[in-house]
């Protein structure tokens, strides 16, 4: 017999939790897939293989950065979008909607175009998919994580 799960993913302080719950109420903890991707390929050293823009690209056209950026995380996160559940908030609490979620998070080094960088946000925001940034330290030569 097969039981049909569904996805649950909250916005909630506590976003990262994210669990399946099947018709028979049962729950199980999920991995979720890390995607680290580099904002621009060739402004900065980053240890990712795998970047947002590798094309140069005009920083004051905003609207061809946000298409660009969009169009790349669009074919990238395809595979991990599923029918889900997001609890968002309204005027007076929290209500359950449903929407595609994700089952992978972008790790995202953000040396570079800022504009990149806030069109990726506003990407994973728009897609219920979480977003976790990665800053360069100079002293340490280390990246520091910041949960967004």
């Amino acid at each position: 017999m097969r039981t049909a799960w569904l996805f649950y993913f909250s916005v909630r302080p506590s976003f990262l939790n994210y669990i399946l719950i099947s018709k028979r109420k049962e729950v199980k903890s999920i991995t979720k897939t890390i995607i680290k991707m580099g904002t621009v390929k060739g402004r900065h050293d980053m240890p990712v293989d795998d970047y947002i823009l590798t094309d140069a690209v005009n920083p004051s056209d905003m609207d061809a950065i946000n298409k660009a950026v969009f169009s790349r995380l669009a074919k990238v996160f395809k595979p991990y979008m599923v029918p889900g559940i997001v609890n968002v908030p309204n005027a007076l609490e929290y209500v359950d909607v449903p929407a595609y979620v994700s089952t992978a998070e972008l790790h995202l080094y953000v040396t570079g175009l800022t504009s990149v960088v806030l069109a990726a946000l506003s990407f994973c925001k728009n897609n219920n998919i979480p977003f976790v940034a990665w800053h360069y330290d100079r002293d340490t030569g280390e990246y520091i994580k910041q949960n967004v």
